[in-house]
């Protein structure tokens, strides 16, 4: 259902968008959650539906403020990384492109 609805939103341009309010609202979430956010990016990237710049973006203006959300949310490295580890699969993303 929710792949259905990233389709209709029909704004591919603004997909980081969605990869960034995705991780801001699960980030301090359970590690369940974070789990579920990062199946959910890789079944929009093995669709074809999330295109990988898109995700990178996404990505790329969260790592941007990592440091400073740390005095705030110490663990956000783990909870980052939970949230990559199923982007990481075959089929996913290459961890060298995002960093």
């Amino acid at each position: 259902e929710a792949v259905q609805c990233v389709i209709e939103m029909d704004q591919p341009s603004l997909l980081f968008v969605f990869v960034r309010m995705g991780l801001e609202c699960t980030l301090e979430r359970s590690q369940k959650a974070r789990e579920h956010m990062g199946l959910l990016y890789f079944q929009l990237i093995q669709k074809g539906i999330l295109p990988h710049s898109q995700l990178y973006k996404g990505f790329s203006e969260m790592l941007e403020q990592a440091d400073d959300m740390a005095i705030d949310v110490p663990f956000i490295w783990l909870y980052l990384a939970e949230l990559l580890s199923p982007l990481l699969r075959e089929g996913g993303i290459s961890m060298r492109e995002l960093f």
